[in-house]
């Protein structure tokens, strides 16, 4: 008996820690899309983000593979607010874009949805 009172104790408190786990992070509703200009070809390019993910830093993947200096012109048509950064991996100066509003003179290299 002195077994059960010290092991269901235990197992409460891991439920708890299962139930207090956040989940994964929800994606917003609506898209994101940006410009970049490609280095290989001098094209521009606009990249349409389908709902998305909140609460992640994302790469401008352009940028992140030496295909773009930096993306620009983001357009935020979503439910949420975003933070776009001047560096890599959310580094840099940030500039937050509002629900449904766009910035076409701002340069960036990854953001990050609220989520």
């Amino acid at each position: 008996m002195a077994r059960l009172r010290t092991v269901a104790p235990a197992a409460a408190f891991a439920l708890s820690l299962l139930c207090a786990t956040p989940g994964p992070a929800s994606a917003a509703s609506g898209d994101f899309s940006y410009t970049y200009k490609d280095k290989t070809n001098g094209r521009t390019a606009t990249v349409d983000v389908e709902h998305p993910v909140g609460g992640k830093c994302t790469n401008v993947p352009e940028v992140a593979n030496g295909r773009a200096d930096s993306a620009y012109a983001p357009s935020n048509q979503s439910d949420r607010e975003v933070q776009v950064y001047t560096g890599l991996n959310c580094a840099g100066s940030k500039y937050v874009l509002g629900k449904n509003t766009s910035q076409p003179r701002l340069s960036f290299a990854s953001w990050k949805f609220k989520s």
